[in-house]
């Protein structure tokens, strides 16, 4: 996109991040998963709000890039439609801030800039997988060409991983299971007392490998 001699073609996303990238500069909030990152502000397509996203920058030193690639599904993320209904935009690089306005890349300058974004993200050159589902059912799985959207190959199965682990300290499991299953035998024993032998029963787990669960049925009427 051009604005002040300078242009952004048509890159990622968070409140928390965005809220550091702009409060430092950049000094936080600048990485993402080993990519450094630039702030997109645009106008929201049906709405009109503001909308800010973070996104991996691509740069050949005047102008930008930012690739709406959502790990290579068909469809792109919102904020490319946001771009295509209003076109300009605000971008910051760390401290730096310029108004643009973008034009979608097509053809040989596709290319170029795709040549460009994968030094800064080689993952933007790995195969994506694109998983089709009928309903609850999967239907197909195939490997797509992440630049032109070719299906390289179909798939019998795929491994997935979430994108972000969260994990629990043991100690904090062991209390929460014991929180857990002291609820429980109060509550059951309050259902039991009121003569709801039906809701106690539905309550009722069976013992649990680290045993603290109750281990008794409730008692029949």
């Amino acid at each position: 996109m051009s604005g002040h001699g300078h242009e952004v073609r048509w890159c990622f996303h968070t409140t928390a991040m965005v809220a550091d990238y702009e409060r430092t500069d950049g000094a936080e909030g600048a990485e993402w998963m080993g990519g450094e990152c630039i702030i997109l502000t645009s106008l929201g397509a049906k709405s009109g709000k503001i909308r800010k996203t973070p996104l991996i920058r691509i740069t050949d030193g005047t102008s930008y890039a930012v690739i709406g690639s959502l790990g290579g599904a068909p469809t792109s993320p919102q904020w490319v439609s946001n771009l295509r209904a209003n076109p300009l935009v605000e971008l910051q690089d760390r401290a730096a801030r310029r108004d643009y306005v973008v034009h979608e890349a097509t053809g040989e300058e596709k290319a170029r800039w795709w040549a460009l974004a994968t030094a800064p993200w080689p993952a933007y050159d790995d195969y994506a997988v694109r998983v089709q589902l009928w309903g609850d059912q999967v239907e197909e799985i195939v490997k797509v060409d992440p630049l032109t959207q070719e299906i390289v190959d179909h798939l019998p199965a795929v491994a997935i991983y979430p994108a972000t682990h969260f994990v629990t300290a043991e100690d904090s499991i062991e209390r929460s299971v014991e929180e857990i299953a002291t609820e429980l035998e109060t509550r059951v024993a309050e259902l039991e007392a009121q003569g709801k032998q039906l809701e106690a029963c539905l309550l009722y787990t069976s013992p649990s490998p680290r045993d603290r669960t109750r281990s008794r049925m409730p008692s029949s009427a």
